[in-house]
């Protein structure tokens, strides 16, 4: 999921681990954000993004779902 602004590319990695919370106890979907200079590809911040990751699936299905229980909606 890149973003490319102002001489600076932003990258978020996520990672799907099934296994984690028996095995490692871990989220199962873990992600980081990690921000490039273009010029020269020096790292300039690394962040978890686990938190920031679940935060927008919740949204995201927030809306799904006040969008689909709409009684205006033809699609159910």
């Amino acid at each position: 999921m890149p973003i490319h602004k102002n001489a600076q590319v932003t990258l978020k990695m996520v990672g799907y681990h099934p296994f984690n919370p028996q095995k490692n106890h871990l989220p199962t979907i873990l992600s980081t954000i990690a921000t490039y200079d273009t010029c020269t590809g020096h790292l300039l911040g690394l962040a978890d993004a686990t938190f920031l990751t679940a935060l927008r699936t919740g949204a995201a299905s927030a809306v799904a779902s006040q969008i689909l229980a709409s009684p205006q909606n033809k699609w159910v």
